[in-house]
């Protein structure tokens, strides 16, 4: 079963960066399909790692980092929510 994760997405001046708020990874990309690959790929690294070190912690994005992530944006924001093969 695939599981599901909550990300979002902003624009800054140069770039896409995308947070998973689950798991605290990010990612970054030239544009919405670049920055969603990375973070998908992101994702699937951790959770792989996760598996061959369980004694890793796990947390959600901190309120504060996840409210400077947000201030950060510009006008243009997206979220959604991915599925993993793991």
């Amino acid at each position: 079963m695939e599981k599901k994760y909550t990300a979002i997405i902003r624009r800054s001046e140069l770039e896409y960066v995308a947070i998973c708020l689950e798991l605290n990874v990010s990612a970054r990309g030239d544009n919405l399909a670049d920055v969603e690959k990375n973070l998908r790929t992101a994702i699937e690294t951790y959770l792989a790692d996760i598996k061959e070190h369980p004694e890793t912690s796990v947390s959600p994005v901190p309120i504060q980092e996840f409210v400077e992530f947000v201030r950060d944006t510009e006008s243009v924001a997206h979220s959604g929510l991915f599925e993993t093969g793991i």
